[in-house]
């Protein structure tokens, strides 16, 4: 069981910069954030007063925490476009060949997704460019 940490625990880990832990609750309405399309509704689905959740938006390993799992959401959602979008020129062509419906709404559906997927790409390497930066950065901060 861990040990719960009081507020002098809490300013002892601030006055040595080390964050105190995210704790069970707040990983409850981090999912409950991910989920819900209000902050009311994100507190009441992970049984936290509305007043807390603000309070803890201005805590630093909170934000953070959040800002983690918005990314693994969001790359979960990437990798669903993408399998998709292989499916894409196939169904085009079965648009195309197919009289009976209207293709141009379907291949505009299509496109955007498509081009969806590219913007997913696009932001899956810039993202591994920003981390070689930071890599090359820190590595080249060590040597004296």
């Amino acid at each position: 069981m861990k040990k719960k940490l009081t507020k002098a625990d809490i300013y002892a880990l601030a006055k040595t910069r080390q964050d105190p832990p995210v704790t069970e609750r707040q990983h409850r309405l981090i999912a409950a954030l991910l989920d819900s399309h209000t902050l009311k509704a994100a507190a009441h689905a992970a049984e936290v007063a509305e007043r807390t959740v603000y309070r803890w938006l201005k805590q630093r390993p909170f934000r953070d925490a959040l800002q983690q799992a918005r990314r693994e959401r969001f790359c979960v959602s990437n990798a669903l476009l993408h399998k998709l979008a292989l499916d894409v020129p196939a169904q085009i062509a079965a648009i195309l060949q197919d009289p009976a419906t209207a293709p141009t709404t379907r291949i505009r559906a299509l496109s955007t997704l498509l081009r969806f997927a590219q913007q997913g790409i696009e932001i899956d390497d810039l993202a591994n460019r920003v981390s070689n930066l930071e890599t090359s950065t820190k590595s080249n901060s060590k040597r004296p």
